[in-house]
């Protein structure tokens, strides 16, 4: 049985910023005065000079205990800055969307309500879906769950939060945000599996991987369920709905769907 913590372990449900870091034992302990609490320096494979220890802990620990330590870790000022310096793909697409301002509340702001329970979600369907997944399947997915939507910290937030339908524009600018998701996390040292679920988690189809599938539907879900500023919250009635006319319409498979409605 798959046992999640629905809140942050460390920090409870409403700390964004940690204001300590974790021995092995995951006892807190005091930060010093050198701004680890604030994420004041980046990550040291961006620049060595930074020796902040969040950027040693491994993402798959913090997203099973300190969810939001981990979303900190990569949507901190800081640390976007020089991605920007380091990554040309992320600062050209930022300075067309935004003049590269930096909407770190996109992020933050969606811990409780969106991210982590997608990561449950995800998790109940790898549970009660039927197949075997391996442990590194499990911290794959969390991670993803929880760092999906990290490129929307480039999106401006009147966009993000618009009441009413978006233009043209403004979908092809949000539809961006895998991709930018993806260079983030590329550009702070992330590799493998988790990096191709954020960078597909738009691109629906039954050919997808399981674990995209998966992610896709959590998604979704979480999304139907949260009241956001253009809309109110979905029943469950009409999700579960919504989730099996597009797997019908071939989206993703019917029985992911139905082990999270089961």
């Amino acid at each position: 049985m798959v046992k999640e913590v629905k809140t942050d372990r460390i920090f409870g449900t409403q700390n964004f910023h940690p204001i300590c870091v974790h021995n092995k034992s995951l006892q807190p302990i005091k930060a010093s005065n050198t701004g680890i609490d604030k994420f004041c320096d980046s990550n040291p494979k961006l620049n060595p000079a930074h020796q902040n220890p969040i950027y040693y802990l491994a993402d798959e620990h913090l997203a099973k205990y300190a969810p939001s330590m981990l979303i900190g870790k990569y949507s901190n000022q800081g640390f976007l800055k020089e991605v920007m310096l380091k990554n040309s793909k992320v600062s050209e697409s930022a300075n067309e969307i935004s003049g590269s301002k930096i909407f770190p509340q996109n992020i933050s702001g969606e811990i409780i309500q969106h991210y982590i329970p997608t990561k449950n979600a995800a998790l109940k369907i790898m549970k009660d879906c039927g197949e075997d997944f391996t442990k590194s399947d499990y911290e794959n997915i969390r991670v993803a769950a929880l760092l999906h939507d990290l490129g929307k910290v480039y999106i401006p937030d009147n966009i993000i939060n618009k009441r009413g339908k978006l233009n043209a524009s403004e979908k092809e600018i949000v539809s961006m945000h895998s991709d930018l998701g993806y260079e983030i996390l590329r550009s702070g040292g992330m590799r493998g599996p988790t990096l191709k679920l954020v960078k597909a988690h738009h691109n629906y189809g039954q050919e997808n991987p399981r674990l995209v599938q998966i992610l896709q539907i959590a998604d979704i879900w979480s999304a139907l369920k949260q009241e956001r500023p253009y809309k109110k919250s979905f029943s469950d009635a009409t999700t579960f709905s919504i989730l099996n006319e597009r797997a019908q319409n071939g989206d993703f498979k019917k029985r992911y769907v139905a082990a999270l409605a089961s």
